[in-house]
């Protein structure tokens, strides 16, 4: 049976770092890609640092601490020898390095422990399989566990490199601060344990003490002065607390706390289970106690609920310190395993090793073909499995009109497509905003929130930039607000219009023949697709919107048919053309739409109320009260269901359940 127990372990070890590979190898989605390739080019062909913006004519003044300069050469170097698939590369070898230092933890004696520990953490960190910065402290972060962990209970020398690799990190990526916190933290943990613990029935083994607790203490010491080995000095180690406070930035859904979270269910899950089997370990061997990993495992924990991009350092921290806590099991605790595994034999030990290795092969084909990214019900996913660049979110085509039209002047661009922008356009046209908001600072994205989201302060805006042409990507909240405004605003024109983009041009003279050579026909847009067309579903919708605002309702509804054939069990997009064709007048197709949604997902109160709308319009006033109820009952804290019921209440002449309802309003504005 021991040789049956290897060969599964062998197996299952092979199959998740298979399952590694395939999530690794995802085409470039990231926005902030293009700007750190440009600003890497920068740096190599200027041999020095930016001090000030060079990229945007917005806040050229405005000083840029750029933190990551040493990555940015590194991708670039990456790019130059290898183009895109250097890039690549380059990203495969740091994320299957940091898996691979969780992997030296493991015990292969607990195979289907540690593999489901690992299958866990790969589900999580998938989600940030990006080529930014953040790969280069995932990276680290599992490389000094690994490190610090083999110090204590191996007596391995490999500490002494941790100053030298400090220093690489200080100047790759603005989370460097996290290394020496580990190591603050390890010697904490190290030195209670040695002092308090050690005293009581209630410790591990071997905490880290004398000359061995003094060397720790002296590598602290050299990796903080490492940290001040980076171009702007004592500048430079402010930065990683300067980036904490954009925790629960209202801009960036990755900033935004995990638990908040709610467009990404199997990582969420993955993410809570791992916090409780986590935990469960620490039960596990509390005759053994460690205090070190208690630290760590709560410092972590803290930083991955702040933020949802912090995730991923939790698991790579959390894997290792739960399979670390299973070597240290306390007797009693195994002796109730060995029974466990006696009354069972090894028909349990099979079954569970036989559904892990169809869960993990499950996995890998359906990144194959990309249905994984589907099943993670991102439905605004740009992940692909495979060699290259998104073909689905980054304007190219826009890019090349531009270019071959010479169109000059300021330009104003959305947020996220501003690092691709940068790329191409650079130095001969330069960006109004891009993804660097600790260089645009605050001030500045609040006053262009406020000035796009408020239609009276939009020309002014355009205005005092000098803006001669508009760049956006349909998606994006821009043009969510504009791009219908600006189409029916005779002072600007509509001379671009793609899958990904489109561009306004303002309509004056010195624009005219960009004007005439370049109109927009709507009508070609519409034409046959195959169902299996690929896309993001959230373009199709955007530009669904635009056209059914504007008038073109076969367009309209040929997009919201492309969005729905993505994904016929998404209930979002049924939901969003029922809204749309209750906006217009619809109704019983809005009726449909919201039937099905409610079909696919009963708990979604905003169908039941949005259904409840087009029921009042319609006359069928109790069946609207019913769904007003029924979107209540879901969430008791919905206002505008308590607001529409009221509504209907009064026009039927019941008027004492109304008040009930203007009751519950009152009662809900005054907690809010």
């Amino acid at each position: 049976m021991k040789s049956f127990d290897k060969l599964i372990g062998r197996l299952l070890f092979f199959l998740i770092f298979l399952l590694l590979a395939v999530l690794v190898i995802r085409e470039i989605s990231s926005y902030d890609i293009w700007f750190h390739l440009k600003a890497g080019q920068w740096i190599l062909e200027n041999f020095k640092v930016p001090e000030y913006d060079i990229f945007s004519y917005t806040v050229p003044s405005n000083l840029w601490l750029d933190s990551q300069w040493l990555f940015q050469v590194i991708l670039y170097a990456a790019y130059s020898i290898g183009n895109i698939a250097g890039i690549h590369l380059l990203k495969i070898i740091f994320y299957i390095l940091a898996f691979i230092c969780v992997f030296k933890v493991v015990n292969k004696k607990y195979y289907i422990f540690s593999s489901v520990f690992l299958f866990i953490t790969l589900l999580i960190i998938q989600n940030r399989f990006y080529a930014r910065p953040e790969m280069i402290s995932l990276f680290f972060v599992a490389l000094y566990f690994l490190i610090l962990h083999n110090y204590k209970h191996k007596k391995s020398n490999s500490i002494y490199i941790l100053p030298l690799l400090q220093l690489i990190w200080t100047n790759t990526h603005g989370l460097f601060i996290i290394g020496p916190v580990m190591i603050l933290s390890y010697m904490a943990g190290e030195f209670f344990s040695w002092k308090v613990m050690s005293k009581s029935k209630w410790h591990e083994d071997v905490p880290i003490k004398g000359k061995n607790y003094n060397k720790l203490l002296i590598i602290f010491v050299l990796m903080m002065l490492a940290c001040f080995i980076n171009p702007y000095g004592i500048r430079g180690v402010a930065f990683p607390f300067l980036l904490f406070t954009e925790l629960n930035s209202k801009i960036a859904s990755e900033l935004q706390p995990s638990l908040s979270i709610s467009n990404s269910n199997l990582i969420l899950f993955c993410y809570k289970t791992l916090i409780m089997l986590t935990i469960a370990t620490f039960f596990l061997n509390v005759k053994k106690i460690n205090i070190t990993n208690i630290i760590l495992f709560c410092g972590f924990l803290f930083i991955s609920l702040k933020a949802w991009r912090n995730i991923s350092y939790f698991a790579v921290i959390a894997t290792p310190i739960a399979i670390s806590n299973m070597n240290n099991v306390s007797s009693r605790i195994i002796e109730i395993i060995n029974s466990i595994r006696n009354i069972f034999k090894n028909t349990f030990r099979i079954m569970v090793s036989l559904i892990l290795i169809l869960l993990i092969m499950i996995c890998i084909v359906n990144v194959l073909n990309n249905n994984f990214y589907k099943n993670v019900k991102n439905r605004y996913s740009a992940k692909r499995f495979g060699i290259g660049v998104s073909k689905f979110i980054y304007p190219e085509k826009a890019v090349d009109f531009i270019e071959r039209n010479n169109i000059r002047g300021n330009i104003l661009n959305c947020h996220k497509n501003g690092g691709y922008l940068i790329w191409r356009l650079y130095p001969h046209r330069k960006v109004f905003i891009d993804g660097r908001g600790k260089v645009y600072g605050e001030e500045f994205i609040k006053h262009h929130a406020e000035s796009i989201r408020k239609y009276e302060l939009f020309p002014k805006y355009l205005d005092d930039y000098n803006i001669n042409y508009i760049l956006f990507n349909h998606d994006s909240w821009e043009s969510s607000i504009m791009s219908v405004p600006l189409y029916k605003n005779k002072e600007w024109e509509l001379i671009y219009f793609d899958n990904i983009a489109l561009i306004f041009i303002r309509n004056i003279e010195q624009n005219r023949k960009i004007i005439e050579n370049n109109p927009v026909d709507f009508s070609l847009l519409i034409k046959g697709y195959n169902k299996n067309d690929d896309g993001i579903q959230s373009y199709y919708v955007a530009k669904g919107m635009f056209f059914f605002s504007t008038g073109f309702y076969d367009n309209g509804e040929y997009e919201l048919k492309r969005a729905i054939d993505l994904n016929q069990k998404d209930s979002m997009a049924y939901y969003n053309r029922g809204t749309v064709y209750n906006r217009i007048g619809y109704f019983d197709k809005a009726i449909d739409d919201f039937n099905k949604t409610i079909e696919l997902n009963p708990k979604f109160y905003h169908a039941y109320n949005n259904r409840g709308i087009v029921y009042k319009t319609k006359g069928f006033y109790n069946m609207a009260i019913v769904d007003f109820g029924k979107a209540i009952e879901i969430n008791p804290k919905y206002l505008r269901a308590y607001q529409n019921r009221s509504i209907t209440f009064r026009e039927t002449g019941q008027n004492k359940l109304a008040k009930k309802d203007e009751d519950k309003i009152r009662e809900l504005l005054k907690v809010k």
